[in-house]
């Protein structure tokens, strides 16, 4: 990690992304002035995506309706509907105008490349903390399993005992280093619960910056300056507070964009081993963690990078290997963390959970997912979105994320943005490289912005 911070002092990358040679130059081609693309506006995306969430809704609504009581628990969104009015509320809208204003006056493009980076944690930090407190549940940390502080307390100075112990999974379902991280930051002093939601919030928050250095390297720095308001603010930072899964984020964030700089012309190996490395970490804390491997892969292939994917696959298994000399067999974990989420998740058909799943990405992602998937095909990001799409589909049509979707799904979440920056037109050989970036999308990250705060204010919820 020391290394990617060494980069930032390098200059902007050429427009295609991390010093890889451009293609041969084109002349420039005539485009007809209104096309299929001109015609999408950010109003029409927000139509899509209230239409196809009402649709979702109104299916959940009716399958448990048809198979009630079994079907009674489908929907996790809403418990209760009430109205809680405090200074945090006022906080995270304060900071979301603020955000929004600054994109739409393109204050970044002012601001050096690191503090762009420093600017983007604190901002989410900031927005994921004032939502926190909006809500019921603050920083405690609604979204970390309740039993996992209480089997971190269990394990006392033995830590090797705990992992030579059983080969089942830790506290629900989750591998065992998300008890030992928990177990990590009690000795260091944070023995609240409180304590220990902070920091994993803040842990979380970290993968701003590195999200927005893989996306810098793959397309180049005026898409990622685009992109760091609409992170910085995200909706699903409503999942992000005080959860283990927002650590497992970052890990995975620095195993991208190690990869991703890694794939670089002249860049040595132990950026493709740092990224295999990381991936290994992130797996031992959750098991979806390695889905994103796929987001590497196809990085590397793009880049016509070879070698990286032997060294990834390496660096990869050696905590793996050193978890299973410590008594931790992963494969064993896994296949009981599968048992046990299938044995203690309500009864309820795949195709049920699987409906609950996607209703819930669309509704922590915002509109701003609508405009990424229409613009895929026009951003040279799209290796992340691909990869990211793959594991979570795996993910969700496999059962790992039956009725824990608001800890599953989180680390795949920020790649499905990336296209939201993307042009409204695809770019040719003659454009600008500022013309290769879209305007940010002020419409939609303000719908997201209102959303995750009319969740927090108005809706008692599991998230």
């Amino acid at each position: 990690m020391v290394s990617l911070w060494a980069w930032l002092g390098e200059g902007s990358c050429d427009r295609y992304g991390g010093g890889v040679p451009p293609p041969a130059e084109r002349p420039p081609q005539r485009r007809p002035s209104s096309t299929r693309e001109d015609r999408h506006t950010p109003w029409s995306d927000i139509v899509i995506w209230m239409v196809t969430l009402a649709v979702g809704l109104a299916l959940s609504y009716l399958l448990r309706r048809w198979q009630a009581p079994r079907f009674s628990a489908l929907s996790p969104f809403v418990r209760a509907w009430h109205l809680r009015l405090n200074a945090a509320d006022a906080v995270a809208a304060v900071i979301a105008v603020l955000v929004v204003l600054g994109g739409l006056r393109r204050w970044l493009d002012r601001v050096a490349w690191p503090f762009v980076l420093l600017g983007a944690f604190l901002v989410s930090a900031a927005w994921t903390v004032s939502l926190a407190l909006a809500g019921t549940g603050g920083l405690a940390g609604r979204t970390v399993p309740g039993g996992i502080t209480d089997a971190a307390r269990a394990i006392g100075d033995s830590p090797g005992a705990y992992l030579r112990s059983a080969t089942q999974p830790g506290a629900e379902g989750l591998p065992r280093g998300a008890t030992l991280v928990v177990w990590g930051l009690q000795h260091l002093g944070l023995h609240t619960a409180a304590g220990v939601g902070l920091a994993l919030t803040l842990a979380g928050c970290l993968s701003v910056p590195l999200v927005l250095i893989a996306v810098r390297s793959l397309c180049h720095e005026p898409a990622a300056r685009r992109l760091a308001p609409v992170l910085a603010v995200a909706p699903y930072a409503i999942w992000m507070a005080g959860s283990i899964d927002g650590l497992v984020l970052t890990l995975t964030a620095g195993a991208i964009a190690c990869g991703t700089v890694g794939s670089e012309p002249d860049r040595t190996p132990a950026w493709a081993a740092a990224a295999g490395f990381l991936l290994g970490i992130a797996s031992l804390i959750s098991y979806v963690a390695w889905l994103l491997a796929a987001a590497v892969v196809i990085t590397y292939f793009v880049r016509r990078r070879p070698l990286p994917n032997l060294i990834t696959g390496v660096a990869f298994l050696v905590p793996l290997f050193g978890a299973q000399l410590a008594g931790f067999a992963w494969s064993s974990g896994f296949t009981a963390a599968r048992a046990q989420v299938s044995g203690t998740s309500p009864r309820q058909s795949l195709p049920a959970w699987l409906l609950v799943d996607v209703l819930a990405v669309l509704a922590v992602s915002g509109p701003t997912l609508v405009a990424s998937a229409r613009k895929i095909r026009r951003t040279p990001g799209w290796p992340f979105l691909l990869g990211a799409g793959i594991g979570l589909g795996f993910a969700v049509a496999t059962g790992l994320s039956r009725g824990d979707a608001e800890r599953v799904l989180l680390p795949f979440l920020p790649w499905l943005l990336v296209a939201a920056v993307a042009p409204e037109r695809r770019p040719t050989s003659g454009d600008a490289l500022e013309r290769t970036a879209a305007v940010f999308p002020a419409l939609l990250t303000a719908v997201g912005c209102v959303l995750a705060l009319v969740w927090r204010i108005a809706i008692e919820s599991p998230w």
